[in-house]
């Protein structure tokens, strides 16, 4: 019985230590992949401790800054982690390449932010930012899309305006780093990230906003160029 009972206790203690190992290992990863694609410091000063599970339509998988077609980004994701039940959490998704990446410009355009999410269940959470699918100016080379997510210390009453699918404003000059400190998020419980660029500049800017965007793009440039012969020909 003795024997028995000495078994069972070093069996617990190694199970205990391949644990620790195994968790040890992920946090070493996820730093490792979010410095080297310069996730941190660009969006946040330090990394979460693990990855984030973030799946798209037909098993699309974002896998620690692996490219990725925009084709395949369009629709809201599925998004998972490890979450206690009674707590809130919020999701945020931010690109910090929108202007262009290649240049050493950043700003972040937040594709969506989600808060009060009891436990896991997004869908139940309070949609600060409806999700918008990737998208971005032609020539501005692979953006970084962060997935990333927070505990909350508490159910917390957002102050920040409620921004559709179609709606543009208000989503320019955004940081997730600002957001997090502005509510007492602290540092991020998990995360991810993929890469993607886009080839075709009307089919991305209707990802992102739709066709009425677009066709207000083009009224835009019209009417820019209707002045401009004007201005000419006096």
């Amino acid at each position: 019985m003795l024997q028995i009972k000495t078994f069972k206790n070093a069996l617990c203690i190694f199970v205990v230590i391949v644990i620790t190992l195994v968790i040890a290992l992920e946090e070493d990863e996820v730093q490792k992949v979010f410095k080297e694609h310069e996730v941190v410091p660009d969006v946040i000063p330090n990394s979460p401790n693990k990855f984030l599970n973030v799946t798209y339509e037909d098993g699309v998988v974002v896998n620690k800054g692996a490219e990725l077609s925009i084709d395949q980004l369009t629709k809201e994701p599925k998004v998972d982690w490890e979450a206690d039940e009674k707590a809130y959490y919020t999701l945020l998704m931010t690109d910090p390449d929108i202007l262009n990446r290649l240049r050493g410009k950043s700003r972040e355009f937040p594709h969506w932010v989600v808060g009060n999410i009891p436990g896991n269940a997004v869908d139940e959470g309070d949609v600060l930012r409806a999700y918008v699918g990737t998208g971005q100016p032609r020539g501005t080379g692979l953006h970084r899309y962060v997935f990333l997510v927070y505990k909350q210390p508490s159910k917390l009453e957002f102050d920040d305006r409620r921004i559709g699918r179609r709606n543009r404003k208000n989503r320019n000059h955004f940081s997730v780093q600002q957001f997090a400190e502005k509510y007492n998020l602290g540092i991020p419980l998990a995360g991810n990230f993929m890469q993607a660029k886009c080839g075709n500049c009307r089919s991305c800017v209707t990802r992102l906003f739709g066709n009425y965007a677009f066709f207000k793009l083009q009224y835009f440039v019209l009417y820019v160029t209707f002045f401009a012969v004007i201005n000419l020909n006096l």
